[in-house]
């Protein structure tokens, strides 16, 4: 399980999240997306089996 949050610091169109993966399959996991600009959002993320996460993860971008 991993916490945190993340915030849209930019009003680009874009909405940010942040991407786990699940040590035994390699399946992406995805935090909630937030925006627009200044918004922040607190996320709690697990995989649906309840397996770890890999020890590292990434912010992405979606269209908002």
């Amino acid at each position: 399980m991993a916490t945190g949050w993340v915030r849209d610091d930019s009003a680009d169109g874009r909405c940010p999240f942040t991407r786990f993966w699940d040590r035994w399959t390699n399946e992406a996991v995805d935090g909630p997306q937030v925006g627009p600009k200044g918004a922040q959002i607190d996320f709690r993320v697990a995989t649906t089996t309840n397996n770890p996460l890999l020890g590292y993860a990434s912010i992405e971008w979606r269209s908002c």
